[in-house]
């Protein structure tokens, strides 16, 4: 027998409310750390997340740092509160208290306990260092297996896909910003912002209401020149007759990421076109506009901010995996009832079902991944005709040529 342990990641618990504490907020807190804290496995009303010791100290850290420069007084006392807790918990862990913290007990997955207990059966070892190695031989095999939850990935590669920062070399997700103009020509969010931008431009800036919102002869200016999905301007017209910019969603939403992007501020009352706006209206930077708007899109923009639906930031965060259940799997119609379980993860899919088994995880899924997507015309959807118009019943979809030609996943 070996005296000495292997280290193994404490448990840290969270409610859903500290966690979106501390991702909204916590800026100081290691990248790494906050993609850790964006996948949690449910707990009955909390959330659970591992942790190294190192990882650990640094997230109580950062919250003392918060408790005390944090923008008010309310959100300081909040972090005061959090980080008090977590200081207890972590200094319990080091000490070897019991409680909250101590490393996970929970069951390792059946096949890596059974490959584990099968090599010690089989093996004598001389040395800690001997099973040690023995062991990551079997951690290292059992990372590399594809396995079904994953959609058919590894728990590696799925890693690698959560890590992705979507613009390092080293990226899993490769967007090709080299794409000619006319590739992109009929992407229904491309066509708009183009034209939104273009007509700030010849405009040479849009005054603003006294609410920050775009005037509404800017507002009727672009529901006659954008490109809307079918029967939205009708419903448009038959729900409200006077349009501010809060009205017509879409538009707004169009806004706020071409904000995100970079492309359009405001100053001193009027919205503008940026530099780099004008540059990337040149016809010869097409593609590079297009990956711009599509990256502020799915990794800067909030997406849950186009819905009714809970926050879920985990959802958001493995956008990633998502695309590569899409490149995998959606290259021909398939059957949306078949594909939406595949397209989350089975952690962000608990935390949904958790407020709404039936609904929620299809509805959150068509409105923050596909229909987004739709726009960008990377996703094509079939839809049953004998529903309402306002939210057609999807029956299937399939990735187009521009999502081949725009998206690289590298695993």
């Amino acid at each position: 027998m070996f005296n000495e342990p292997v280290e193994q990641p404490l448990r840290l618990t969270l409610s859903p409310r500290e966690r979106d504490l501390i991702l909204h907020n916590a800026v100081a807190v290691d990248r790494g750390i906050l993609k850790k804290l964006r996948f949690g496995l449910r707990k009955g009303n909390r959330l659970a997340f591992d942790l190294s010791i190192e990882e650990f100290g640094d997230l109580v850290d950062a919250l003392a740092s918060k408790a005390r420069h944090a923008s008010s007084r309310f959100l300081r006392r909040r972090f005061a509160r959090l980080h008090n807790r977590l200081s207890d918990v972590f200094n319990r862990c080091l000490t070897g208290a019991a409680g909250d913290g101590m490393p996970s007990a929970d069951p390792m997955p059946p096949d890596f306990g059974e490959d584990l207990g099968r090599i010690f059966e089989t093996h004598k070892f001389a040395t800690l260092e001997e099973a040690n190695e023995a062991v990551q031989q079997i951690a290292a095999a059992y990372n590399n297996r594809p396995r079904e939850e994953f959609s058919g990935f590894s728990p590696a590669q799925v890693r690698r896909l959560l890590m992705s920062d979507w613009e390092g070399p080293d990226s899993a997700l490769r967007l090709n910003e080299n794409l000619p103009p006319a590739a992109v020509a009929d992407a229904r969010f491309f066509f708009n912002a183009r034209t939104f931008l273009d007509a700030l431009a010849d405009a040479g800036g849009v005054k603003a209401t006294q609410t920050g919102n775009l005037n509404r002869k800017f507002v009727q200016q672009m529901i006659d020149a954008l490109r809307w999905p079918e029967d939205f301007v009708y419903m448009l017209e038959f729900l409200c007759k006077a349009r501010n910019e809060q009205d017509v969603n879409r538009l707004h939403f169009l806004r706020v990421i071409l904000d995100c992007a970079g492309l359009v501020r405001k100053r001193k009352g009027m919205f503008h076109i940026t530099r780099k706006g004008e540059a990337l209206l040149a016809e010869e930077n097409a593609g590079a506009l297009y990956a711009l708007l599509f990256h502020a899109h799915f990794h800067k923009f909030n997406l849950a901010y186009m819905d009714g639906y809970p926050e879920c930031g985990a959802l958001q965060g493995q956008m990633t995996f998502s695309l590569a259940v899409l490149d995998r799997l959606a290259g021909d119609w398939s059957p949306w009832d078949d594909l939406v379980p595949r397209l989350i993860l089975p952690a962000v899919r608990h935390e949904i079902e958790a407020w709404d088994k039936e609904h929620f995880l299809a509805g959150m899924a068509r409105l923050r991944i596909i229909e987004p997507l739709e726009a960008f015309g990377l996703i094509e959807c079939d839809c049953a005709v004998d529903v309402t118009p306002i939210l057609p019943k999807l029956t299937r979809i399939r990735t187009t040529h521009l999502f081949d030609q725009f998206i690289r996943i590298e695993l």
